[in-house]
């Protein structure tokens, strides 16, 4: 997968590509860039599917309590049950229908391809630290994901003077490369009755 700038930041000005936020602006810490400043932005069209030992949906949709869900930290189960009580549908121009749920920080979609319904999150990170763990739920299972980012000088005129920018170069799903090379985006989280977990991309 290629390669893409995720964030502009420019002395207290936030430019957004691929839907990137931040919180406050810090100190000045590696380059210049504000340091301890977190963000989070899309996965760049990675979508997650859970299958069982066979290869079966392990989400439902009339049953919440199998969506998974992702977040910056580890969390308590009250909070993940309130993150599955509100959830709203987004109907597209193409005919897909989007779950959007967790403060609209992840999303469930039909693939018509395989038939099983993709995940999708934002990835979480803090300047100007080259690692962040965005955690994924999914049922009595605590996985990881493990982002690598560099920090960069933008061109000139990308987002005017002192702008600097944030690219996403690995993604490892409990330790295996997901980002680098997948060129659907798909991620299959294999989650056997009994046994370890298991993480394949591109197809099952």
């Amino acid at each position: 997968m290629k390669k893409l700038l995720v964030l502009f930041l420019t002395l207290g000005v936030l430019s957004s590509v691929v839907s990137a936020c931040m919180g406050d602006l810090g100190p000045a810490g590696e380059k210049g860039i504000p340091a301890g400043v977190s963000f989070y932005t899309s996965a760049q069209g990675l979508q997650f599917f859970f299958v069982d030992e066979d290869g079966n949906d392990l989400v439902d949709l009339d049953e919440r309590h199998s969506w998974p869900l992702a977040f910056p930290q580890k969390v308590e189960s009250t909070t993940r049950e309130s993150a599955i009580t509100r959830a709203t549908t987004e109907a597209h121009s193409d005919g897909r229908v989007f779950y959007v749920y967790n403060d609209n920080c992840n999303a469930l979609c039909k693939d018509y391809d395989s038939g099983l319904y993709g995940f999708s999150t934002y990835l979480w990170g803090r300047t100007v630290e080259p690692e962040y763990t965005t955690y994924i739920y999914k049922g009595s299972s605590i996985d990881s994901l493990n982002v690598s980012y560099t920090y960069h000088e933008a061109q000139a005129g990308q987002a005017g003077g002192n702008s600097w920018m944030v690219q996403i170069t690995s993604v490892k799903y409990n330790g295996v490369e997901v980002f680098e090379g997948n060129e659907n985006g798909k991620v299959f989280v294999r989650k056997p009755s009994q046994g370890e977990t298991t993480v394949t991309v591109g197809s099952l």
